[in-house]
């Protein structure tokens, strides 16, 4: 599966090649908005859209799943995997906004097509952002995370699992006060690695779908990236910290033991002097508590 940025007209990559030279063909540079969204943040639009294609790699065949005004992965408020193929290629999960104005909305949905009958249906209902969809290992589920309320950009991410064969969604609440950032299946499909934000780190937990309990596998880490292993209690991560780059760590899920096992920025990081770190608490408004950090100068006194 893969993306091209087209122009809402396209059917077909033949159709993008043709609209790329005419477009370098043209003397001016003048771009005619007749609608939102025309910009992102910092990114003009320029009336191009993210279009999903299919290439079977046995008939060398490549057929165009989405076009028109719509993006896939969306503009906004995706994930790292808006784009998921399942284990044996016959269906692609992907996420993309529906709504008119999309300017005016984050309601991001799961698709899901199915590479044999051609069929895109939308799988998840939330009226908020749904993303980050992933295939169970036994292809029967996809998990995503869903926000609840539409038009918020900051609810919490509920873990969701939609069952393929029975054309029914399920939501498995969190026992713990946290937001997912992303997860993973554990290759006993009953189990999910995520990562969360929690207390001024970016924690790594395991829950468990059986008992609805999170677990926390490493508390004051950084993580951004999680991979499984299958067939070993280990899972990779990417951890970093104030005074070290990203760097990739194995966790034993049964010990939790932690092993460093990249260190490309050792060289430049054991040339610089680092301040102390540390955190503190403090009761703030309505008696929640509020978490610092304190970062002292390099060879403070």
């Amino acid at each position: 599966a893969f993306v091209v940025n087209s122009p809402a007209r396209a059917r077909g990559l033949d159709d993008v090649a043709l609209f790329n030279k005419t477009e370098a063909q043209k003397l001016s540079t003048g771009v005619v908005y007749d609608e939102l969204l025309y910009r992102h943040w910092d990114t003009w639009l320029k009336n191009r859209y993210n279009h999903l294609y299919h290439y079977d790699i046995g008939s060398k065949k490549t057929r165009q799943v989405f076009s028109g005004k719509r993006n896939t992965p969306p503009v906004g408020l995706g994930s790292s995997h808006d784009i998921a193929l399942s284990i044996n290629g016959d269906m692609i999960a992907f996420v993309a906004n529906p709504d008119k104005l999309k300017a005016a909305s984050t309601n991001n949905e799961i698709y899901l097509y199915n590479n044999t009958t051609k069929e895109i249906k939308i799988i998840s209902k939330s009226p908020g952002n749904d993303n980050a969809p992933h295939f169970s290992p036994d292809n029967r589920f996809i998990g995503f995370l869903s926000m609840a309320r539409a038009g918020f950009e900051a609810d919490k991410k509920q873990f969701v699992v939609y069952d393929i064969r029975k054309d029914r969604l399920r939501t498995y609440p969190l026992d713990i006060d946290r937001s997912i950032s992303d997860f993973v299946w554990a290759p006993d499909g009953k189990h999910i690695f995520f990562y969360a934000d929690n207390m001024g780190y970016r924690s790594l937990y395991v829950y468990d779908t059986i008992s609805k309990k999170a677990k926390v596998l490493w508390d004051q880490a950084f993580v951004s990236k999680v991979t499984t292993i299958p067939g070993t209690a280990e899972l990779y991560a990417l951890n970093q910290t104030f005074n070290q780059p990203s760097e990739l760590y194995r966790i034993n899920t049964q010990t939790g033991e932690k092993t460093q096992v990249t260190f490309f920025n050792k060289a430049i990081t054991d040339r610089i002097t680092f301040g102390d770190i540390g955190t503190f608490k403090f009761v703030g408004a309505d008696e929640d508590t509020v978490h610092g950090w304190l970062i002292t100068p390099p060879n403070f006194d």
